[in-house]
């Protein structure tokens, strides 16, 4: 046990191994990383107001910090899928952590709107290491059901970042410059980073490592995903499902702080029991997972959020705040009960290696993220919360067409195969 846990071992770890005392050291560490990534983007969007102004750019720079951090997290997709795929989980996860942390550092010194949203390019990296390698490996070590319920409930612990990160980015610039939330990123990361290095274990076994670094190949595997009709059509409702909360975190800032003249400390508290809705959601699923059929907490929420476009819309015509974050509450609620159910269909929809669709699902998340908010903030800014509401709504019905097929097909294959 000790050798297959040693982290300068080659051998992976069994797959269903019990959960042990290193085992769970990775998790925590992995975890505390998840998290540090998470607040450097909820931590500094209470900030982007004082930075847009100290930085003398226009209004329209306020969405720039999430949308370059996701343009990040997609772009270097292309690279960690096949990295993870050629070297294994762990020297990819530990490289590209300490990728994220000089970026974060090199945000101490920055003065100009464009190197900031460059260096924001370089931070959401790491966000991409969590789906493509870190998750990877905890669905490698793990049965299904049992997999699932971890990722849940370490997703829980990490999304109390959404909740902590705006109330303590708002309350540190109460007495300090907003330069020090990098200060705090940089610590959380570099204490995940040791952990990692620690007690990370590799679970890709060298013989099930590709060759080589070949970008051919991986256009090939993506044009092979490609063909699959279902597994696009899988892949394409996790972002249709998330598209509101990555646009409500963006656009928060204009429709709350700028719009309403809401204080960035009272911003902050705004946004947590939106959040809090997420890690509620993630609990039922936690709570859930052994009892029901995977993908029934799928179908559970879908009221939950036809409620939240329902109020979303009540909040645009009589202009009540109270509204809009009952409706984000709703929605929040509803993507924590769906989301890693659908994550799990998705990459499990292929033969191909995990690295590789792992890669391609966050590719074309994060490509959708980052479009979605670059036209939410237009939209913000053309007609404020009823461009908003048309952008949420729209990405509801796009969920509505396509989670239907995938929820028959997953369900369906799972009942076979139980059934044999």
């Amino acid at each position: 046990m000790t050798t297959l846990m040693n982290p300068v071992a080659r051998k992976a770890i069994p797959a269903y191994r019990p959960l042990s005392r290193r085992t769970l050291f990775f998790l925590v560490a992995l975890v505390l990383f998840e998290f540090s990534v998470y607040i450097s983007n909820s931590m500094v969007q209470p900030c982007m107001l004082r930075i847009v102004t100290e930085f003398h750019a226009p209004e329209a720079w306020l969405a720039s910090s999430a949308s370059a951090f996701l343009l990040g997290a997609a772009l270097f997709q292309v690279f960690y899928g096949q990295l993870t795929d050629r070297f294994g989980r762990r020297p990819v996860m530990i490289g590209g952590g300490c990728l994220f942390l000089a970026a974060c550092i090199a945000a101490l010194w920055v003065a100009d709107i464009r190197i900031f949203a460059l260096l924001r390019v370089l931070q959401g990296s790491g966000m991409c290491l969590i789906a493509a390698v870190g998750y990877v490996a905890v669905q490698e070590a793990f049965p299904e059901k049992r997999a699932v319920t971890v990722i849940a409930l370490m997703t829980n612990v990490a999304l109390l970042s959404p909740v902590v990160g705006p109330v303590s980015g708002a309350f540190l610039m109460e007495f300090a410059h907003w330069r020090w939330v990098f200060g705090v990123i940089i610590i959380l990361s570099g204490i995940s980073l040791c952990g990692l290095y620690r007690f990370m274990p590799e679970t890709l076994p060298v013989i099930r490592r590709s060759t080589g670094l070949s970008f051919s190949k991986l256009a090939a595997d993506y044009r092979e995903l490609f063909r699959y009709s279902s597994f696009l059509q899988n892949t394409f409702a996790v972002p249709a499902l998330m598209l509101p909360v990555f646009a409500w975190s963006a656009m928060a800032p204009k429709l709350i702080m700028v719009d309403q003249g809401v204080s960035s400390l009272n911003y902050a508290l705004i946004q947590i029991p939106v959040f809090l809705g997420l890690i509620a959601g993630n609990v039922i699923l936690a709570w859930k997972t052994r009892a029901w059929p995977l993908g029934r907490s799928v179908i559970a929420a879908l009221p939950v959020l036809a409620v939240g476009v329902v109020l979303l819309w009540a909040a645009a015509w009589y202009g009540q705040r109270t509204y809009l974050i009952a409706a984000m509450t709703c929605f929040t609620l509803g993507q924590g009960m769906s989301c890693g159910v659908l994550m799990r269909f998705a990459l499990m929809e292929s033969h191909l290696t995990k690295g590789t669709v792992a890669s391609a699902i966050s590719l074309i998340t994060l490509s959708v993220y980052f479009t979605g908010i670059q036209v939410s903030n237009l939209a913000v800014l053309r007609w404020g919360l009823w461009g908003f509401v048309a952008i949420v709504t729209c990405s509801f019905a796009v969920y509505g067409l396509l989670s239907g097929p995938v929820l028959r097909r997953n369900m369906e294959k799972r009942k076979a195969a139980e059934n044999t």
